[in-house]
């Protein structure tokens, strides 16, 4: 099978923004990220204006939120691999303001630019700025729209989870790990089970669980979860196939219907007594979510009109902002999957990152 893209977790950074002192403080870590990922300097002037701009955004009528900033890499892009930083605005309750109008100037200077916004319910945003422009052949690689949120417990320096995935001609994988507690000893089970996945993509799911298994024996031990979902299927066609041990949670998301899918109590790396394999109906244009336990499995995203559709990212980012654990690390990944170029339907684009 072809690899167009084989990607473990980028660090995320959380900024929280109550006052005018904290955009300076977004800046700056923005700033460095961008740097670190060697964006020319006209790059960097435009990813300080973005992140101001965020930033304030969540002060609009006395208001305040949360700025996520992580790394992105594109293997399908212009030229070779490009470099993003993406910025994420998460905000909640009402606002008086012309959301419009606050965010227009963003489009000046973001390469990518999504928003979802509705009365009482508050705002979500994400913002991209990328090193190099995107594919301009005349075959350009179709897109693998995901968006994720991967945040440690507040006072922590490392999250306890991990993810990865795995991109190939036909399906995606991807892999969510809970390690055990929190901190270095839960992260490097983790971690460790999400390079698994980059090593073994190609293997059957319930094979990748057996090797993770193996490979965590002197960890502390984690939760997994490993899906594989189709890249594009027809309108009412495409199965995702699910094995899970321990509390990692998947759900496939349609206009109609919400189905959870099962995962087998158990301790990857010490006490996995039984790994088995379910599926779902995946159709083109519908959500697949996973997430650890950081996230309540009590929402239901019928309560937030039009957020199904906008990019995956604010779907992790509205699940992340309104169902949380507050005592936990967290890990949402939100995958959509698409539809056959011969469907005469429009989705949401978005770059692999």
């Amino acid at each position: 099978m072809k690899v167009r893209s084989n990607e473990l977790m980028a660090l995320q950074h959380r900024c929280e923004i109550m006052e005018a002192g904290h955009l300076y403080s977004a800046q700056r870590l923005v700033g460095e990220l961008g740097r670190g990922l060697g964006l020319d300097e006209t790059l960097l002037r435009k990813l300080d204006s973005l992140a101001a701009q965020c930033a304030a955004l969540l002060l609009v009528d006395q208001g305040r939120g949360e700025l996520l900033v992580r790394s992105l890499s594109d293997v399908a892009a212009f030229q070779g691999r490009r470099y993003g930083v993406e910025l994420l605005v998460i905000r909640s309750g009402a606002y008086a303001a012309d959301v419009p109008d606050l965010t227009q100037p963003l489009s000046g200077h973001a390469d990518e630019l999504d928003i979802w916004c509705q009365p009482g319910q508050g705002i979500a945003l994400r913002a991209v700025i990328w090193s190099l422009p995107g594919r301009t052949d005349e075959a350009p690689i179709p897109s693998m729209p995901y968006g994720v949120i991967s945040l440690p417990i507040r006072g922590e320096v490392v999250s306890g989870d991990a993810w990865s995935f795995h991109v190939g001609d036909l399906d995606v994988t991807v892999l969510v790990a809970d390690g055990l507690g929190h901190g270095p000893l839960a992260n490097r089970a983790a971690t460790e089970a999400a390079t698994v996945l980059l090593e073994n993509a190609d293997e059957p799911l319930d094979r990748i669980v057996h090797l993770a298994h193996g490979a965590l024996r002197e960890t502390v031990g984690a939760a997994i979860g490993v899906a594989r979902v189709p890249v594009s299927t027809g309108a009412s066609s495409g199965r995702a196939t699910f094995v899970g041990v321990g509390n990692v949670s998947a759900s496939a998301c349609t206009e109609q219907s919400h189905k959870h899918l099962a995962s087998h109590d158990g301790v990857v790396g010490h006490s996995m007594r039984r790994v088995q394999e379910f599926e779902v109906d995946c159709p083109g244009n519908s959500l697949f979510v996973m997430h650890s336990d950081g996230l309540s499995a009590r929402w239901d995203l019928s309560r937030y009109a039009g957020l199904a559709v906008r990019h995956p990212a604010l779907t992790a980012a509205v699940l992340y902002r309104d169902f949380a654990r507050s005592r936990d690390d967290v890990t949402v990944f939100v995958y959509r999957v698409g539809r056959r170029s011969t469907d005469s339907v429009c989705a949401v684009g978005a770059t692999i990152s």
